[in-house]
């Protein structure tokens, strides 16, 4: 086992290994030094240990073998051999298991950064620094494993106390923001997840879900130009996302810009050119501007894309018929008599085709829809 193997080689080096003395210890702090491995080595009292070596450190803070060794035992202690007669029988709560990962991997990179700042480091120190880079990162791959553990079994509470607590150890790591971020969009905290969506947008700037969920809060909360910001970024990497575009053209109308919103729509479909709904909402836009003739216009491609929905073919006849564009409404009227199943809708689209076959002097169509709605209306 690797921690066995670690707590071994302390072992049989704590007294064979040299630390170079890099600063002259008082009496006192030697003889801390010296209860420490006593404690360590013979009598096998970690904790006790522990103590002693900090006396150390609180006299010199870059005490090499002090630094090392306790760091070497933190990390023993939070995950000792099972056959281990002194330690491997304690039950280790998940907050200790992290408390000691997350006071080893302090140790291990003061013990870096102490060592980097020597001049002359003796062989076995080199070795050590090594090791302590090794070890460093495997206390935070062990929380993050015990983090990850408590996600998958759906402990949310749990497991976000733990990446927060790694997230404060090794600030802004993309693994742990990822959980974090996940875990509020569980929890539904928007303003939480929307926090690390942004820190997680440093490693992807570009990715469209962060994007996109970061763009939503900020309409949720009415500031429409700042999601209109994330939502450009996405237009820009993601132009044929006709979702995000047709939800800036929303945003656009609600902020009153109708011509923008107007020009989005019809951007959604230049990628779909069957989307009816862009459409649809560019016809309201014209209509509500008084611009019939495109509102015509618009429904016309409508009609060609979706033949068979009579609601098409009524708005284009009562939209021709205000325009006084008898002839052509004609046809589409027909239409909408055949194919809607509403009797007061079959009434209006034949008395709109009586009075059109009218001014146009259509005789024919104007005694056969008469005698429609004569049979209709008795």
């Amino acid at each position: 086992m690797k921690t066995k193997a670690l707590i071994t080689a302390l072992l049989l080096t704590i007294f064979t290994i040299s630390f170079a003395a890099k600063v002259k210890l008082s009496s006192d702090a030697n003889k801390d030094l010296r209860n420490a491995r006593l404690k360590f080595k013979v009598e096998r009292k970690l904790e006790e240990a522990l103590v002693d070596f900090q006396s150390v450190l609180n006299e010199d803070p870059n005490h090499l073998e002090a630094l090392k060794v306790s760091a070497d035992i933190h990390y023993y202690l939070a995950e000792p051999d099972a056959d281990d007669p002194d330690y491997g029988n304690k039950e280790l709560t998940v907050s200790k298991k992290i408390e000691n990962f997350s006071k080893a991997r302090v140790l291990f990179i003061r013990y870096i950064e102490a060592a980097n700042a020597e001049k002359k480091l003796s062989k076995e120190e080199k070795k050590w620094l090594l090791d302590s880079e090794k070890f460093a990162e495997s206390c935070w791959v062990k929380i993050f494993k015990i983090g990850q553990d408590k996600y998958n079994e759906e402990d949310f509470e749990t497991s976000e106390n733990i990446f927060l607590q790694l997230d404060e150890l090794v600030p802004n790591r993309k693994e742990t923001l990822f959980y974090l971020y996940n875990i509020f969009i569980t929890k539904q905290n928007q303003e939480k997840a929307v926090e690390y969506a942004k820190k997680l947008l440093e490693f992807e700037p570009n990715n469209k879900q962060l994007l996109a969920q970061i763009a939503l809060y900020y309409v949720e909360k009415k500031e429409h130009e700042t999601a209109l910001q994330y939502m450009d970024v996405i237009i820009e990497n993601y132009p044929t996302d006709i979702d995000n575009i047709f939800n800036k053209a929303i945003i656009l109308l609600e902020m009153g810009k109708k011509k923008e919103a107007y020009d989005t729509f019809l951007r959604v479909t230049e990628v779909d050119k069957n989307n009816v709904e862009a459409l649809i909402e560019a016809a309201n836009i014209s209509w509500s501007e008084g611009d019939m003739q495109d509102v015509i216009e618009l429904y016309n491609r409508i009609i060609m894309i979706d033949m068979s929905n009579p609601a098409y073919f009524q708005n284009l006849v009562v939209f021709m018929n205000r325009e006084k564009m008898y002839k052509e409404l004609i046809p589409y009227a027909v239409k909408w008599f055949d194919m809607t199943t509403n009797q007061e809708d079959k009434k209006t689209a034949a008395q709109i085709l009586i009075y059109a076959a009218q001014q146009i002097q259509d005789d024919k169509t104007v005694a056969k829809y008469s005698e429609i709605l004569g049979k209709m209306q008795k």
